[in-house]
């Protein structure tokens, strides 16, 4: 899924990815990065560890949003 996931960014050249981690996100990130695809990156996950925060961000996602997303308005 990882493989077929990159060939599609690389193919389609997003302005915007948005990755859940649930997913084989990070797989993904770390492939795309690699291949130096600077498309800028949006984790979504249920994952709301610091730790896992922290992997994420220094792997190349710009921020890393952890769902339930609530709103204050």
């Amino acid at each position: 899924m990882a493989t077929r996931t990159l060939q599609l960014w690389t193919a389609m050249q997003p302005e915007l990815v948005v990755l859940d981690l649930s997913l084989p996100g990070l797989d993904v990130l770390l492939r795309a990065r690699a291949a130096r695809c600077n498309t800028p990156v949006l984790i979504l996950t249920m994952c709301a560890a610091m730790g896992d925060r922290s992997v994420g961000l220094n792997v190349g996602a710009e921020d890393y949003l952890v769902r339930p997303l609530v709103s204050r308005h």
